[in-house]
């Protein structure tokens, strides 16, 4: 689905990814950042990993440092 909204240009202001934990949260988020991000995009919505644009965003993946990403710890209670 997520794939489909970038081939068309039809992205959302913004996503909340949710759900449990091993889901694919994390490892997502930012695939989808390098998608909206590149500038030699395929048709089908896919990032093609080389431009300045993906380049950067892969060295983030690799330093773990992902500044437009936001973490909450679900509060305990009721």
């Amino acid at each position: 689905a997520l794939r489909g909204a970038v081939a068309q240009g039809r992205v959302a202001h913004g996503y909340l990814f949710a759900g449990p934990r091993g889901t694919g949260k994390t490892t997502a988020a930012p695939i989808l950042a390098m998608a909206l991000n590149c500038d030699n995009r395929s048709p089908s919505g896919e990032p093609c990993g080389v431009c300045d644009s993906c380049r950067l965003r892969r060295a983030g993946f690799e330093s773990a440092d992902v500044p437009d990403v936001t973490r909450y710890k679900p509060e305990s209670g009721g």
